[in-house]
């Protein structure tokens, strides 16, 4: 569980078992039926962080590996993402970077190779 998860999961527990006693004080329901009222906040919060979670905490986690391992020099990783919103469209910009990223080492690896083979030959000119 992450601490994300663990914030919405106390966020949407007060936030709906606050709601759930001011219902109860405004229609005065006895103290028996409270304790339902804590029950049901609580399994409530449960599913709406679950939901919160599936939709935007393990995308973003997903996205926050991709920029670590792109970071590190793996170019070649793409996370292919299908989603149509925000985190949808900074997914295809990370894929992206970490093309023209690649891009851009492979045209220095090959002038870098070019340069030393003129080098080489320059030495070998000298020389002889």
């Amino acid at each position: 569980m992450s601490k994300i998860f663990l914030r919405l999961l106390l966020i949407s527990f007060f936030t709906l078992l606050a709601i759930f006693l001011l219902l109860g004080l405004l229609s005065r329901i006895p103290q028996k039926e409270i304790f339902l009222l804590w029950v049901a906040a609580l399994l409530g919060s449960v599913i709406l962080s679950l939901m919160i979670e599936r939709i935007l905490i393990i995308p973003i986690i997903e996205l926050q590996k991709a920029a670590q391992r792109i970071a590190q020099g793996d170019f070649k990783y793409r996370l292919n993402y299908s989603r149509k919103d925000e985190l949808g469209a900074l997914a295809k910009y990370l894929d992206v970077l970490a093309g023209d990223l690649q891009s851009k080492g492979r045209e220095i690896s090959e002038d870098k190779n070019e340069m030393e083979a003129i080098l080489s030959g320059m030495v070998e000119g000298v020389i002889v």
